[in-house]
């Protein structure tokens, strides 16, 4: 039995039967998940503290059990489980910047979903993109919250920045869950949407011309 099987069984222990009947097969079977193991596993061997990732693979761990729930008292619980062990883990001094910006980052997205305060989650994003300044997943959520609120002048703020500093700029050895699309596309047709939605026509239409080879 190897090291996640260890922690597996043992958070497995923790959880009520009928998770582990219908949940668990399905978080476990995913190439995410299989995906998360195998960096998981390759950071453990690097690291001479048996227990050094524990608390990251119980943050992951949870995270999914959360978005797979739907009583709303155990998703919340959950993911305040997966916050905790994430917490504890970034205490750890032995993390290489990009692990320690996907921590964030999930973090991030945790809180917000827990309705933590904008501006503590906003603040924890912006912490993850210093973190790793190459990387733009935290940065894109940033852009989608003021998009999802029409704050089109606060998106545009970030939009704007975010173009210049990761279109056709992908992340180099980087592995923990970056979006390729983000950097081929996704941040230029965002900015392009935020445009037109601000009157600006003439950004928009530039930036759709630097979108189309893309596609």
């Amino acid at each position: 039995m190897n090291a996640s099987d260890n922690i597996s069984n043992t958070l497995t222990n923790l959880l009520p039967p009928d998770l582990c009947d219908s949940i668990l097969p399905v978080i476990t079977n995913t190439s995410e998940f299989n995906y998360f193991l195998s960096l998981w596993s390759k950071m453990q061997k690097n690291n001479r503290k048996a227990a050094y990732g524990h608390d990251l693979f119980a943050g992951y761990y949870f995270q999914k059990i959360a978005s797979c729930l739907h009583r709303e008292e155990d998703v919340l619980a959950y993911y305040q489980f997966a916050l905790e062990h994430y917490g504890r883990f970034l205490k750890s001094i032995h993390q290489d910047k990009d692990c320690r910006y996907f921590i964030q980052w999930q973090m991030g997205l945790i809180q917000d979903r827990l309705d933590f305060d904008w501006q503590k989650v906003k603040s924890l994003l912006l912490k993850a993109s210093k973190t790793h300044a190459a990387r733009g997943e935290a940065m894109l959520y940033i852009i989608k919250h003021y998009v999802g609120l029409q704050d089109w002048g606060m998106a545009y703020k970030f939009s704007l920045p975010a173009k210049k500093r990761y279109h056709g700029k992908q992340p180099i050895n980087c592995h923990w869950f970056t979006d390729p699309e983000l950097y081929d596309w996704k941040i230029l047709n965002l900015h392009a949407s935020i445009c037109f939605h601000m009157g600006n026509i003439a950004e928009a239409e530039r930036t759709l011309g630097d979108l189309r080879p893309c596609m």
